[in-house]
């Protein structure tokens, strides 16, 4: 992405997922460290931007919003869902078998 035409957020979010990978942490079980680390990459990025030529943050909410969902959530699409991912009750595993206790008295058991 050129540094030119990249808004502040996609700058953040580019340098929150750096981290991530580096610290090792897993965004989508760890959401207290995404978001202390979020915190802290928009804190950093805002003592930068003065002396710098990057792009001013005017959104400071929506950007955390934004990058936490694109990294710990379901993207754009999890504005629409109104509960984060880890306390979504009634959802199926990768493997498509319902959760334990989740499914219809008529259904079959689950796997």
């Amino acid at each position: 992405m050129a540094a030119s035409t990249a808004t502040a957020t996609e700058h953040i979010h580019d340098e929150v997922r750096e981290l991530i990978r580096r610290r090792g942490i897993d965004p989508v079980t760890d959401h207290r460290s995404t978001r202390l680390l979020i915190d802290e990459v928009i804190s950093h990025y805002e003592e930068r931007v003065p002396v710098s030529a990057l792009p001013p943050l005017l959104d400071r909410a929506g950007a955390v919003r934004h990058v936490f969902d694109t990294l710990a959530g379901f993207g754009p699409l999890q504005r629409y869902l109104g509960t984060p991912p880890s306390r979504r009750s009634g959802s199926t595993n990768p493997a498509g078998c319902s959760s334990p206790g989740t499914a219809a008295p008529s259904s079959p058991p689950s796997c």
